[in-house]
């Protein structure tokens, strides 16, 4: 397995890795939850550490967090199998999660669009300062209002695997990391996997040094009682 493991890493090309978790059963019924969370994943591998970082993320699989986790939900060891996924690593311009819907009006037509500069780990946690953009669902996906955090740092790849924290100038913190066209094409992109899906959707992107957007993962959307 550690041969088969390595030999696909370096078929990849990559210096640095992704080392995912993700869970893909949701429980005997198909339910709404996610497992969002619960398991460990891990970015900017090196390829010769991967083996080692395969078996930190199963082993994630067994966490007290984990485990506490399915004994509240009532499910069992077999409804929640995991795989573990290995990418190659975007260089982050900016990064950050969208909302197709507004979590607490739904029927409100509008999506939430949060960005940050560099690599965004911190924004799900609310411990990193992130702009936001309140985006109209129609066509043209108009920016409706936008809130540019202060950002005194962004996190970027550190050589050795892991992160650094850089520290960015007052006016570069100041400066939305994320420009008009960018929210327009990620718009449509959330709009087309809310419709994929059938459900309103969590999804993670990124935004390459080219500046092409990437998805990185989609999951449903926990929203209020409409």
């Amino acid at each position: 397995l550690e041969v088969a493991i390595t030999e696909r890493a370096r078929a990849l090309e990559a210096d640095r890795l992704a080392v995912r978790s993700s869970a893909v059963g949701e429980g005997p019924e198909g339910g709404s939850r996610t497992c969002a969370g619960q398991f460990l994943s891990l970015i900017n591998v090196p390829v010769a550490d991967v083996v080692d970082a395969y078996k930190q993320v199963v082993a994630s699989r067994f966490s007290e967090r984990a485990l506490a986790y399915r004994i509240s939900s009532g499910l069992l060891e077999v409804d929640t199998p995991m795989a573990v996924l290995v990418l190659p690593v975007i260089q982050a311009r900016a990064s950050g999660i969208m909302y197709t819907r507004n979590p607490s009006d739904p029927k409100n037509r509008e999506l939430w669009i949060t960005s940050t500069s560099g690599f965004g780990m911190d924004i799900a946690s609310g411990s990193t300062p992130a702009d936001l953009f309140i985006v109209s669902r129609k066509r043209k996906h108009e920016v409706l209002e936008s809130h540019v955090a202060a950002k005194p740092e962004k996190l970027v790849m550190s050589p050795t695997g892991g992160f650094d924290r850089q520290s960015l100038s007052e006016e570069a913190g100041r400066t939305a990391s994320l420009g008009a066209e960018a929210i327009r094409i990620l718009a449509g992109h959330g709009i087309r996997l809310e419709s994929y899906f059938e459900t309103a959707q969590d999804v993670e992107w990124a935004q390459d040094d080219s500046g092409q957007i990437w998805i990185l993962q989609t999951r449903p959307l926990a929203l209020a009682d409409a």
